[in-house]
């Protein structure tokens, strides 16, 4: 199929302003930025800057040959400050750069894609082994980093996944009602839903917004 033809059956379904759902001729694709907080990435740009005075100033200090017993006091806490400035920048470089990605391809797969930049965790999943799609109980204020759980949930070899990092209850209704739909429409996930969890339609979504 030629590029024309495929973006000339690329469709929009119903989500929300800040993700996108579209359809095209292999599928469903669901498009889902990272939810910016400015007083945190504000909060942690000034951090990092005096982690990077002291960063220098330590391994100036390691360098500049101080007695064994404070050089290995100063290396210790030197791993320690590291860590934490590299569990910073990945949280900022997320809130600024962030992205997920959830493929449903229409010969039978799933896939899901979190990270930014050069740094991206991908998982493949056989529809076929997907069961379960719900949404969990991850609040959406709790999703600050690419580590964080997602709104939506589903299970696959014994383990549970999401996806929806800082989806609101509206955003991941609709993603779910999508993931529903599609392994409804395969014929081969098999899906179960609680009895007390109703899930509205994408386009009843789209209507209440």
């Amino acid at each position: 199929m030629g590029e024309g033809d495929e973006t000339a059956q690329q469709r929009d379904l119903p989500g929300s302003g800040r993700i996108l759902i579209r359809e095209t001729a292999d599928g469903i694709g669901v498009y889902n930025p990272s939810k910016r907080s400015w007083p945190m990435i504000a909060f942690m740009m000034f951090w990092l800057t005096g982690w990077s005075v002291g960063e220098f100033f330590v391994i100036w200090e390691v360098l500049s040959g101080a007695p064994f017993v404070v050089d290995a006091f100063l290396i210790i806490w030197l791993i320690f400050w590291t860590l934490g400035g590299i569990a910073v920048w990945m949280v900022l470089l997320w809130q600024l750069f962030g992205v997920e990605k959830l493929f449903l391809v229409s010969e039978g797969a799933i896939v899901t894609e979190r990270g930014f930049g050069f740094f991206h965790r991908k998982h493949i999943f056989p529809v076929s082994e997907v069961t379960n799609p719900h949404l969990s109980t991850v609040k959406p204020n709790d999703a600050r980093n690419v580590f964080a759980s997602g709104r939506v949930a589903f299970e696959s070899g014994g383990k549970t996944w999401t996806f929806g990092i800082g989806l609101d209850e509206h955003e991941a209704s609709a993603v779910l009602r999508v993931l529903r739909d599609f392994l409804d429409s395969d014929g081969e996930g098999a899906v179960t839903e609680s009895p007390d969890e109703e899930v509205p339609s994408a386009a009843a979504v789209r209507d209440a917004e």
